[in-house]
């Protein structure tokens, strides 16, 4: 099936990933009130342990790490779906499959580090983090850019009835 590509949800992606990435990083460089609310934030969803995270002038990020870089990956791979749409038939044949062998390296260093077998480095948590962002980011921006053509019998439908065609035709499920 031949797609489209929606520059403008492509951006939307982009960009949203670009955001969470700055206000991640963001804490060193604000007040302690606003620092506060970005730390509360991003609380939810990281441990945000000092010494597992990036700090600038002794002030962590609002995200360890890991989640850093898969928040880092998002918006690179985000991006990459531009440079990538050219050959992208391959790869979005695969893209469920990467997507969970992407997360596997994540999982292992994380695990060996929980259950005792060895410790975790920050270029460890950095690489394996960045691996899977970069794969969710491409298939999220990928996901929200890549929208599917309506076919020419379709659009002889739509004109019968008289919907635009731009639109979707309805889907009829008498048989």
């Amino acid at each position: 099936m031949v797609e489209q590509f929606r520059t403008g949800w492509w951006a939307f992606a982009v960009f949203a990933c670009a955001a969470v990435l700055a206000l991640a990083m963001l804490p060193p460089f604000v007040g302690p009130g606003f620092r506060y609310v970005l730390m509360q934030g991003f609380d939810l969803t990281c441990h945000q342990i000092p010494e597992r995270s990036f700090q600038v002038g002794g002030v962590q990020f609002a995200l360890c790490h890991r989640c850093t870089a898969v928040v880092a990956g998002l918006a690179i791979g985000s991006l990459a779906v531009v440079v990538f749409r050219k050959v992208d038939g391959p790869i979005s044949v695969h893209l469920r499959t990467i997507l969970i062998l992407s997360v596997l390296p994540m999982i292992v260093d994380w695990g060996v580090d929980a259950v005792g077998l060895g410790t975790s480095i920050p270029f460890s948590r950095v690489a394996t983090g960045l691996v899977f962002g970069l794969v969710a980011g491409y298939t999220f921006a990928r996901a929200l850019a890549a929208a599917p053509l309506v076919s020419s019998s379709t659009q002889t439908v739509a004109s019968e009835r008289h919907v635009p065609s731009s639109h979707p035709t309805p889907i009829s499920h008498a048989q």
